[in-house]
């Protein structure tokens, strides 16, 4: 009975340490760096290792942009569609998914001036 307990105490103990593993190897990035969601901002994953639940940061003024979360579709025609996830606080954190993951500003002609950003995650 006593070593039943054990062995449950144990595989819970397991568990929590691979959960923690799994929550410790996701990053943070600010996206654009110093510069932050902006013009010219479609290079800013060059060279960089993203991986799936990875965070990125948009930090922007609220009053000129907007980040929405896009299709393949969407993000080639710089158009977000009515059921698009739309953030606008300045401060948003998303969740990377295994993939691509499109994202886009759905302020008119933003995205077509180059406000769209395109990142793939392992």
């Amino acid at each position: 009975m006593v070593k039943g307990r054990i062995n449950n105490v144990l595989v819970f103990l397991l568990g929590l340490l691979v959960l923690h593993c799994g929550l410790a190897q996701a990053a943070t990035y600010v996206v654009g760096g110093p510069n932050g969601w902006t013009y010219g901002v479609e290079t800013w994953p060059n060279q960089k290792i993203f991986k799936t639940d990875d965070d990125l940061l948009f930090y922007y003024s609220p009053s000129e942009h907007n980040v929405a979360i896009v299709s393949k579709k969407e993000y080639e025609g710089c158009k977000a569609s009515e059921i698009a996830k739309v953030y606008h606080t300045g401060k948003d954190r998303i969740k990377l998914k295994k993939g691509p993951n499109y994202f886009i500003s759905s302020i008119k002609g933003q995205c077509r001036s180059g406000l769209k950003l395109l990142v793939h995650a392992k």
